[in-house]
């Protein structure tokens, strides 16, 4: 059996390089530019090519030192609840809620871009 509708298609992922509404993660999510293990792979290629245009050599323990230092570094941010805390997105949402916040997000956007916004006609208010 086969059905087909006729539905908008919705995706929920993260997005960094642009300026969403709203910004949720799972608490499960793993964030970061890279992971911790390249990064720290990348900076050992880097540092190899950098001393050979020294004419140098580096240790392989110095080079492994340093690839665990980074790793560390960058696998303790990589944490949904570490890019939340510091205020990096708007939440941490269960991931069996994700209809509901889903929902209220997008009712809150098409709200938010069919209101007219009025300068204030007073100037300080005070809570």
């Amino acid at each position: 059996m086969l059905a087909q509708a006729l539905a908008p298609a919705t995706t929920v992922c993260v997005a960094g390089p642009y300026d969403p509404d709203f910004l949720f993660a799972w608490p499960s999510a793993r964030t970061g530019v890279m992971a911790g293990q390249s990064a720290a792979t990348t900076m050992s290629e880097v540092a190899k090519a950098g001393a050979a245009r020294k004419g140098q050599v580096i240790e392989q323990d110095v080079l492994d030192r340093q690839a665990n230092v980074i790793k560390e570094h960058f696998d303790a941010q990589e944490s949904a609840f570490y890019t939340s805390g510091r205020v990096l997105d708007h939440g941490i949402i269960d991931p069996r809620d994700t209809r509901k916040v889903l929902t209220f997000c997008l009712e809150t956007v098409l709200e938010g871009r069919h209101r007219e916004l009025r300068a204030n006609s007073f100037g300080v208010a005070r809570l």
